[in-house]
């Protein structure tokens, strides 16, 4: 808020009081009704806007030529307005980080956007965090580039090639990251994400005893985690490097990482049976 204001006029006159006066904030009247106009010397008064201005907004405060009384000692009128403005921001600003896509991913982050609600100043790589499954990973060597007052970017592409789970931290007690009016920046961001770059394997499970006298019924084909993409075109069966149609059979996820096929009306005739994913 603003505290006590000062006018000075060019010399000494008298009829100066508050209803010569008028406060805007966004354009709309404020009431200085119950403020204290001082007189502090035949020139000079002042007048203490604390109590109606402590919201944010444009102000602007107006001592009006037009107001009757005001005139220095041989009787001349005030002839123009004497105008102060100023903006009052008490809101502290915020931040936004762009999500990772993809996630799960099988490389690395690259550029890291952060979006400040308004331009700030003193955002310095200090301010932010890396860790991978809970430990701190070093990034004293990424670039963080001011690309306006407001945003900010840095590129993690050299400290996110390992697999695990990851999270990216901008502190919200980051010191001195503030906007122009002072208020200080509060709340932090977080994102998480997961980079996998081990490949998945397989394996098949089910009736495939071996020799056998009967058909092969359900197969099921567990993957060490969770799959998309299969689909019939995927296998492949032969039966004595022959190879057998599998038009018909079915292939059904039982969830993320098991897959089934039923190969009880392909493998009814005798002979040597390759499975093939």
């Amino acid at each position: 808020a603003v505290g006590i204001v000062t006018v000075t006029l060019s010399e000494d006159v008298t009829g100066v009081d508050l209803s010569d006066f008028s406060l805007t904030r966004g354009g709309a009247a404020v009431p200085l009704t119950g403020l204290t106009l001082t007189q502090v010397a035949p020139s000079s008064y002042e007048l203490d806007l604390a109590s109606v201005t402590n919201v944010s907004g444009n102000y602007v405060l107006t001592l009006n030529a037009g107001s009757a009384g005001i005139t220095d000692t041989a009787a001349n009128a005030l002839a123009t307005n004497a105008v102060a403005t100023w903006t009052t921001d008490l809101v502290a600003p915020t931040v936004t980080v762009a999500a990772i896509a993809p996630n799960p991913r099988n490389t690395p982050v690259g550029l890291v956007t952060v979006d400040f609600s308004e331009p700030v100043s003193g955002v310095d790589l200090t301010d932010f965090a890396l860790l991978l499954e809970g430990t701190p990973v070093d990034i004293s060597g990424v670039t963080l580039t001011p690309v306006n007052p407001s945003r900010y970017t840095l590129d993690l592409s050299a400290v996110t090639t390992q697999s695990g789970d990851y999270r990216f931290l901008l502190n919200a007690s980051a010191a001195g990251i503030a906007d122009p009016a002072g208020n200080g920046f509060t709340s932090g961001a977080t994102l998480n994400w997961i980079n996998d770059t081990n490949l998945p394997t397989a394996s098949f499970m089910g009736e495939l005893t071996t020799p056998r006298n009967s058909t092969v019924g359900v197969v099921t084909v567990r993957f060490n985690e969770s799959v998309t993409g299969v689909n019939l075109a995927d296998f492949t069966l032969t039966r004595n490097g022959v190879t057998v149609s599998l038009a018909g059979v079915t292939v059904s996820a039982v969830d993320g990482a098991n897959y089934s096929l039923d190969l009880t009306s392909v493998t009814s005739a005798a002979g040597d049976y390759v499975l093939t994913l």
